[in-house]
């Protein structure tokens, strides 16, 4: 066979291997978005690159080569889903490892008295098995599923290792090469192994972070919900108060009917009882009256909060005493779903604030329905998702996060529709069907 037409033949293979561990690698550490043009384009920009990159096709200075390839797989991960800055970081410590065991096997060429640029085949062949091993070993420590998008200080820090790492081993090498001494060699060989073994811990390190930052946000929600219990003991302390007062109240207005009726004016008697009926002395403290320690908790809660602020809170509610959901779940979406609606109206500049809340059981589903008054302005990522108008981006922002994570533990869906300043939020559950 013609060497022209096998080199080709192990260039398309040695592409495709390329493009099949970075395919491994991506889907360890990003979710996969649907197939479409723009991934097939891209992933057949990055095998033609790689093909041109190992049959020499196109000469170009190697730091032109290695920013062309980290842009390459940069592309690549667009087909992937993920913040921007996670996909930048990720793709930079692709590239450095991947630089990384190149230049490794270079150096192994060397201890071994073998030229690598006579060798360039093989050694390319020998450097992605050698990725393709570590990729492997990557994929048995880690998963996508709990991984987050870190803020874009953490990220802009852990990206600062990746390009460090490329810039001191590439001058290193050059150095050491050059000088023609064993010794700086074996330096520089160590200083690679040790820039390998760092950039393979930043996978350890970004998974930790983003526990961290997890967890912070799970501590956020617990926080309301302690909050909430400490309302709903609170209320309950003032109802109780509430009715020692009415029991002191009814001894002395039974006294008044006593004598009303020694004395046969039952026409007093009468309009005494009906202003007695129509006074309702609760009403004004409490909104929601549905026996539903949760609901009547949240709701009444969130109700005194916008009589403070002035904000009209209407509120529907036909549901039963029991709820087949479970309670730590109604505190996040109903708590949050309220107080990112009274918010809305707090900050809002207009002249009718309001707040309408629609709960009810249908075939045992819930459906939530709550519509708010706001000042018309909605802050947006680049995927339309609706940002925290809030400074403090890690504890802040999570509450249309924390109520779609716990409507999908019940398989049902939550949507978000606005107009001019009316905002509103749809909230289904599903229950067990009988």
């Amino acid at each position: 066979m013609n060497k022209a037409v096998w080199d080709f033949i192990m260039g398309l293979l040695m592409s495709y291997l390329s493009a099949w561990i970075l395919k491994e690698y991506l889907g360890t550490f990003l979710i996969k978005s649907k197939a479409n043009w723009r991934s097939v384009a891209t992933w057949g920009f990055f095998m033609l690159w790689q093909l041109c990159s190992i049959l020499n096709i196109i000469k170009l200075p190697d730091y032109t080569i290695l920013v062309i390839t980290v842009f390459a797989v940069f592309m690549v991960s667009y087909c992937y889903e993920g913040h921007i800055f996670r996909k930048i970081v990720f793709t930079l410590v692709y590239n450095s490892i991947w630089m990384l065991t190149e230049i490794l096997l270079v150096f192994i060429f060397i201890a071994i008295g073998l030229s690598y640029g006579a060798q360039e085949l093989l050694g390319s062949l020998l450097s992605k098995v050698f990725l393709l091993v570590i990729v492997e070993a990557l994929k048995r420590f880690f998963r996508n599923e709990n991984i987050k998008d870190l803020p874009h200080s953490y990220n802009m820090a852990l990206v600062l290792i990746p390009l460090g790492s490329m810039f001191v081993v590439y001058t290193s090498f050059f150095m050491s090469v050059n000088s023609h001494r064993p010794l700086s060699v074996l330096w520089s060989f160590a200083s690679l192994i040790i820039m390998l073994f760092i950039n393979i811990l930043i996978f350890t390190i970004y998974i930790k972070l983003s526990e961290d930052m997890e967890l912070r946000q799970k501590n956020v929600v617990y926080k309301q919900e302690i909050d909430l219990y400490n309302k709903h003991i609170e209320e309950k302390e003032n109802s109780m108060l509430e009715f020692r007062k009415a029991r002191h109240n009814l001894k002395n207005q039974l006294i008044f009917l006593l004598e009303q009726c020694e004395k046969k004016e039952y026409k007093e008697v009468e309009q005494f009882l009906e202003q007695l009926i129509e006074k309702a002395p609760f009403d004004s403290l409490t909104i929601s009256k549905t026996d539903n320690s949760v609901v009547d908790a949240l709701v009444n809660y969130k109700y005194t909060i916008a009589k403070r602020f002035g904000i009209d809170f209407i509120v529907k509610l036909e549901i039963p005493v029991s709820l087949p959901f479970d309670s730590a779940d109604m505190c996040v979406i109903l708590g949050n779903a309220l107080d990112n609606a009274l918010e809305a109206n707090i900050r809002a500049d207009i002249e009718k604030r309001y707040v309408k809340l629609n709960m009810r059981m249908e075939r045992n589903n819930l459906v939530i329905i709550i519509e708010n008054s706001f000042d018309g302005h909605i802050s947006k990522d680049k995927k339309g998702k609706i940002l925290t108008v809030k400074t403090n981006k890690i504890d802040h922002g999570l509450g249309l996060d924390s109520i779609q994570k716990a409507v999908n533990k019940y398989h049902g869906f939550m949507k978000k529709s606005y107009t001019k300043n009316v905002f509103t939020l749809e909230i289904l559950l599903y229950g067990e069907q009988k």
